[in-house]
């Protein structure tokens, strides 16, 4: 039998991720979170989109380390995290506090 040997040829692609604001209510805190970490929160801001709007913009102000290598864009109700550097894996996770709206999970 051949040995296989892996060569690990293939380009490096940046990896990117969606977070979208399921429900919105005014009353409810949105975070995203690298780590454990909140990295962008925001207190609801009228819409679903405008809230997204407010987390694409609080990710991009963090200076955190875990923070810093992705750049966050927002459209519509959803926020894409994309990592600066191809082949460059990251982590997030979400969570709400307070009133009933939600945010999906990564």
């Amino acid at each position: 039998m051949a040995t296989k040997h892996f060569l690990g040829t293939a380009t490096a692609v940046a990896q990117v991720t969606t977070v979208q604001v399921t429900a919105y209510d005014a009353a409810t805190t949105y975070n995203i979170l690298a780590g454990g970490i909140v990295i962008a929160t925001t207190i609801a801001q009228g819409t679903a989109n405008a809230t997204a709007a407010a987390l694409d913009v609080a990710w991009d102000a963090s200076t955190h380390p875990w923070a810093t290598p992705v750049t966050a864009t927002s459209a519509t109700d959803t926020v894409t995290l994309t990592a600066d550097t191809a082949g460059l894996p990251f982590t997030v996770t979400t969570s709400v506090s307070g009133g009933t709206g939600t945010i999906g999970s990564p």
